[in-house]
């Protein structure tokens, strides 16, 4: 039987060494991530996520090897993005993570400053990633900078089999309220409980209240025509172009990148519809169904027919409760136009999560910092940068969470 090794916290940066990702060191790599997230995918994962993205910019991922053993990854995803309207290369910080008997040695955070700090001397300015509130002060010791919070709406889809959960769960999750407010209460299993007892309760009160989406979707219905597809096209580069001239920053979302995030994926199903008016594509929408969850990874809608989204939103909504799911979520910006549609098709999030972030720290898994890589930036970058951030539209699919 292996003994398990004693924890190394005093490693010195001369005893391991950080090196660039090498093509053959991918099975080591997945077996890493594997034990530091926990399932965390297969070797046809990391290959298309760090070999196959459809990016002319290669930049380099970064490990560290201590007496030949990887004890440390932090990968960096290569997009391209609009920067001021103008294709540039962007990146997004993915898969960072030290072994558990090497942390608190340094080694995350040296991993993390080459990683960074070479992405940018390759010419990157766009650098971003989606911490939970509990690593957001890690990320900001080399270089990141919180810029905004993205949080998570949600909509009871099918209000029976909801209310059916909440009451099995009901008496055991009363208990752990009961015991959280004991100090030797406040378990992991008890506040899961609790975020599950609060979450259910402003879900199905948020059902009760949901609007009916407008009439004036009425004509669109009969116009639109939706259909499903497992490819984009060209098409749907002409709906991008158009898209894009409304959104001069973010990732640049064209055929070819939606193909590989959404079509190509080893081991995610994806479920795609396309809105089509008069010959040409006007919306697209991209889901994934979870378990009893569905999640909107992509929700975009041609600038001059801005209710298509609403009618996306609506088709989301008969998707998953045609699947079974009792939630449907999104990302939205609080600042930008798509989350006012939300809550207009009955997605809520609490009016207090923002306080109860810093107390219940589960709730993270609702609310998002984005935060930005801008130690190579001038302050009129910075400043660019923080304001389109508050203003553009992320998505789940923006993320690797979905």
């Amino acid at each position: 039987m292996e003994m398990s090794q004693a924890p190394i916290t005093n490693l010195s940066p001369s005893q391991y060494n950080l090196r660039a990702v090498r093509l053959e060191d991918g099975p080591a790599i997945v077996q890493l991530l594997n034990q530091v997230f926990g399932h965390w995918g297969s070797l046809e994962d990391w290959r298309w996520k760090y070999v196959l993205p459809p990016t002319s910019t290669h930049l380099e991922s970064y490990l560290a090897e201590f007496q030949g053993r990887i004890i440390g990854h932090y990968g960096i995803l290569p997009l391209d993005a609009l920067w001021e309207g103008k294709p540039e290369p962007a990146a997004q910080a993915v898969d960072a993570g030290v072994l558990p008997d090497y942390r608190r040695s340094g080694v995350f955070t040296n991993l993390a400053l080459l990683t960074l700090r070479q992405a940018a001397q390759n010419g990157v300015r766009l650098i971003y990633a989606f911490p939970g509130l509990r690593s957001l002060s890690a990320n900001q010791r080399f270089g990141f900078r919180a810029v905004t919070f993205v949080p998570e709406m949600m909509r009871v889809v099918n209000f029976p089999r909801a209310l059916n959960l909440m009451i099995k769960s009901l008496p055991e999750d009363l208990l752990a309220l009961s015991a959280i407010r004991r100090p030797q209460g406040k378990t992991p299993e008890a506040i899961y409980r609790l975020v599950r007892l609060r979450r259910m309760g402003y879900l199905l009160a948020s059902m009760i209240t949901a609007p009916r989406l407008p009439s004036l979707l009425k004509p669109l219905r009969k116009e639109v025509i939706l259909s499903q597809t497992d490819h984009f096209d060209h098409r749907i580069d002409a709906f991008w172009t158009k898209f894009a001239e409304s959104n001069p920053f973010g990732l640049v979302k064209d055929s070819c990148y939606l193909n590989w995030r959404y079509c190509d994926h080893p081991s995610v199903t994806y479920h795609i519809t396309l809105a089509e008016y008069q010959g040409q594509i006007v919306g697209c929408l991209v889901i994934r169904h979870k378990g009893l969850r569905s999640e909107i990874a992509e929700l975009m809608a041609h600038p001059k027919y801005p209710k298509i989204q609403m009618l996306l939103l609506e088709a989301a909504i008969q998707q998953a409760r045609g699947s079974g799911d009792i939630l449907l979520s999104a990302w939205a910006n609080a600042q930008h136009s798509g989350f006012s549609a939300l809550r207009q098709a009955g997605f809520s999030t609490p009016t207090n999560l923002f306080k109860l972030a810093e107390s219940v720290p589960a709730l993270s898994r609702q609310l998002y910092q984005v935060i930005a890589f801008t130690e190579h930036l001038t302050q009129d970058q910075q400043n660019y940068l923080r304001c389109q951030m508050k203003n553009t539209s992320f998505s789940l699919g923006d993320s690797d969470l979905v």
